[in-house]
């Protein structure tokens, strides 16, 4: 089972919010009886909409906590706080995942997916 996150805000977006989420990674519980249960280590997401536009998105295999990238799209989303007009909404979609089979970890399974029109 994976873990998601949505907000949907015109308020601040803190920082501390996605290190919070990337923390269910290696401590989020998971079903009893599975090989190891804890943890969403197979892959994570980020992607974040600022009044209907994407402006950030990233996504890739391997466990958030370990990857820089995932610290540095969660700073770049952050920093739109700072950088928005006020009354700009802010939409934020995060995934960890865990994989049902090690033999599906890879960077297209991991959400969110973004169809370009």
């Amino acid at each position: 089972m994976c873990r998601m996150m949505g907000v949907v805000s015109r308020g601040p977006v803190y920082y501390d919010l996605f290190e919070e989420f990337a923390d269910l990674a290696t401590k989020g519980m998971c079903p009893i009886g599975a090989p190891d249960e804890r943890g969403h280590k197979d892959g994570w997401g980020l992607a974040c909409f600022q009044n209907g536009s994407l402006k950030v998105h990233m996504r890739d295999a391997g466990s958030a906590p370990d990857a820089s990238k995932y610290y540095g799209t969660a700073w770049k989303i952050a920093k739109l706080n700072m950088e928005r007009a006020p009354r700009q909404s802010l939409i934020v979609m995060g995934h960890l995942r865990r994989a049902s089979s090690q033999g599906l970890v890879a960077q297209k399974f991991a959400h969110p997916f973004i169809e370009e029109h």
